[in-house]
């Protein structure tokens, strides 16, 4: 019932209510459903939740169950909050060296030259986000990668923490 409320209340609040279809905030909608949040983010919530909660069992059986999965939980876990809070950083670096090296800046608006330019930005910007990752998660103290909960059974602590 969440998805079909959520997609139902998405359909219905950015087609005929003053919402744009953006989530994030773009300039030229005038209006974010970002900022402060709109029942059109509200309804986002309803469908992502429902979603995730379909997919819950699912997704606690194979990290329990398989290694490959876990590993890659582990994996994740220990980077997903450095990447967060630092590729920003390295994004802003990288366009630091193009401007300072090369006296470019790329287009401001959605342009045709700005997305063909996307894919070298998105590579420049992860070979200078990857050492401020790496280091970043050292720092912020990541997980150690061990699978074994609390009581040494095997499980991955976040998975218990689901049940």
């Amino acid at each position: 019932m969440l998805v079909l409320g959520g997609v139902f209340g998405l359909l219905l609040l950015t087609s005929l209510a003053p919402y744009p279809r953006s989530m994030v905030g773009v300039p030229a909608d005038g209006v974010s459903n970002a900022a402060p949040p709109t029942l059109a983010m509200g309804a986002l919530l309803l469908l992502q939740v429902g979603l995730a909660l379909m997919m819950r069992d699912r997704v606690l059986h194979r990290l329990t169950h398989s290694r490959r999965w876990a590993m890659i939980n582990d994996l994740a876990g220990r980077f997903s909050m450095p990447l967060y809070l630092l590729h920003t950083t390295g994004f802003v670096m990288a366009l630091g060296v193009v401007y300072l090296g090369l006296s470019y800046l790329p287009p401001s608006s959605s342009s045709g030259t700005w997305w063909m330019e996307r894919p070298a930005w998105v590579a420049l910007s992860t070979l200078v986000t990857l050492p401020i990752v790496l280091v970043g998660s050292r720092l912020l103290g990541g997980r150690s990668g061990s699978r074994d909960g609390p009581e040494g059974k095997g499980e991955t602590s976040d998975a218990g923490m689901l049940e």
